[in-house]
C-alpha cells in the first residue's frame, strides 16, 4: 500500500470515527441545548420578575402620590352632589320634589323653583316671590318636565 492510499483509509476512518462520536453525542447536546435554553427561559424570567416588581413599585409610589388628588376630586364631587340634592328641595317645605303629583317642580317668571302646592298655598296669601320678592299671581307658576318649562299656566 502506498502512502496515498493509507492517508485515505486513515481519513476514512477518522471521518467514520467522527460520525460515530456525533450519533454518539447527539442525545447529549439535544440535553445540553435544553439546559442552556432553560437558564435563558430563566434568566428572562427572572428579568421579567425585577421589572414588574421595579413597576410595581413605581405604581404604588404614584398611587401614593395621587391619593391626596383623587381625595381632594372625590370631595368635589360628593360636594357638587350634596348642592344638586339642596337644588332638587323646594326651599319653601325642604321636600324632594315629585316627578308628578301635587308636589312636582313648577317655576315662577323670576325663574325660582318650588314644589307645586308650596308655591300654590304661599302665593294664595302673599302675591310675590318668597325669594326675591318680585310680583307673582296664583296663575304663575308653569310645570317642568325633564328641564322643559311648559307654558300653561296650573288650573286651580
Amino acid at each position: 500500500m502506498d502512502e496515498k492510499q493509507l492517508l485515505k483509509m486513515l481519513k476514512r476512518d477518522i471521518i467514520a470515527e467522527v460520525e460515530v462520536e456525533r450519533a454518539q453525542n447527539a442525545p447529549k447536546l439535544e440535553l445540553i441545548n435544553e439546559k442552556l435554553q432553560q437558564e435563558m427561559l430563566r434568566k428572562e424570567v427572572h428579568t421579567m420578575r425585577t421589572k414588574n416588581e421595579e413597576m410595581r413599585q413605581k405604581l404604588a409610589l404614584q398611587d401614593r402620590d395621587l391619593k391626596p388628588f383623587i381625595d381632594m376630586e372625590k370631595r368635589k364631587l360628593l360636594d357638587k352632589l350634596d348642592e344638586i340634592a339642596d337644588e332638587n328641595k323646594c326651599c319653601l317645605c325642604a321636600l324632594k320634589f315629585e316627578t308628578g303629583g301635587s308636589h312636582r317642580r313648577v317655576i315662577l317668571k323670576c325663574g325660582h323653583i318650588f314644589g307645586q302646592n308650596c308655591i300654590c298655598t304661599y302665593l294664595k296669601a302673599d302675591k310675590k316671590c318668597p325669594v326675591c320678592d318680585s310680583l307673582a299671581y296664583l296663575c304663575d307658576p308653569r310645570v317642568i318636565i325633564t328641564g322643559e318649562i311648559l307654558y300653561t299656566p296650573l288650573s286651580n
